[in-house]
């Protein structure tokens, strides 16, 4: 199930962006006319997706955790973001699609969060705050920032 709904993103995002579409494992990069996005499924809790987000001058970057369950519109939630053996609470707010959590630059630790993303070698997971732990796979992962980040050009070979 979890492969037929990436595999149903994968055909659906190339019409959405203005740019090519890549998949890095389980990693897939879209660049659109306005940003870089990075999207991968959780490993172990359906219809959770992380969306790593970035300008196409690889600034203002955002975090999106998706949630199968909803959310209240503008209501807040402290997502906790292990990578490896670092811990950021990140502060969220519903997104106006009332479809998950998203973060903005300011809540991302001055680029902190996007450098222990970029080192992670072993675990990623994401904890929702009320009882719901997702893990997300990490291969690729340092590939995938240093995309957004702009340190590697994602679209030649």
């Amino acid at each position: 199930m979890k492969n037929l709904l990436f595999g149903m993103m994968f055909v659906a995002l190339p019409a959405l962006a203005s740019g090519p579409v890549h998949q890095y494992g389980s990693w897939l990069v879209v660049e659109s006319d306005q940003s870089i996005r990075a999207i991968s499924d959780s490993t172990d809790q359906p219809g959770r997706f992380i969306v790593l987000d970035c300008g196409l001058d690889h600034k203002n970057c955002s975090v999106l955790f998706t949630d199968p369950n909803g959310c209240n519109a503008d209501a807040e939630n402290t997502v906790a973001l292990i990578a490896d053996k670092h811990y950021f609470g990140i502060k969220t707010t519903c997104t106006s699609f009332n479809d998950g959590w998203k973060a903005d630059a300011s809540q991302l630790y001055g680029g902190q969060v996007f450098d222990a993303l970029k080192n992670t070698t072993s675990s990623l997971k994401v904890d929702f705050g009320y009882g719901i732990i997702a893990d997300y796979n990490t291969v690729n992962l340092t590939k995938v920032i240093n995309i957004l980040e702009g340190q590697q050009n994602n679209f030649s070979f």
